[in-house]
């Protein structure tokens, strides 16, 4: 499910900003989903006609590097893969894509509404678990 949330964090991103041709891409590609997660956009990447700035993150100082380099390359929005480092470092992504002024998809509510981001999309996981709940009485 994880990488299909990813694909559809950058589809909705394409149709924010529908002239959307280059997209940072915040990841931690020491966590074995997070390989997972940029393959699946990789391959949605070329139907959508957006090329990826991956950005391997592997401390929270690497995360203004990577906006520093993203805005050079003229990178129009941002995507963040679903690591525990993005939710933790929410009040600072959402700074740096405010300051460079780049429309980002967050993988958890927190950068929205805790500090101010433009969009997440996730799964609820109480839905999750009262359907699995449901799923596993019917059988």
């Amino acid at each position: 499910m994880v990488p299909q949330l990813a694909v559809r964090r950058l589809e909705l991103l394409k149709e924010l900003v529908p002239g959307l041709s280059r997209v940072l891409v915040l990841s931690v590609l020491a966590d074995p989903i997070a390989r997972i997660q940029v393959k699946a956009m990789e391959a949605a990447a070329g139907p959508l006609h957006v090329a990826l700035q991956i950005h391997d993150i592997r401390t929270a100082d690497d995360i203004p590097t990577a906006f520093a380099e993203a805005h050079r390359a003229h990178a129009e929005g941002v995507v963040v893969t679903e690591e525990s480092m993005f939710a933790v470092h929410r009040a600072r992504l959402t700074e740096l894509a405010a300051q460079n002024r780049m429309p980002a998809v967050y993988p958890f509510p927190l950068p929205v509404t805790d500090a101010g981001g433009l969009m997440a999309y996730t799964v609820k996981a109480s839905e999750l678990y009262r359907n699995a709940a449901c799923m596993s009485t019917a059988s």
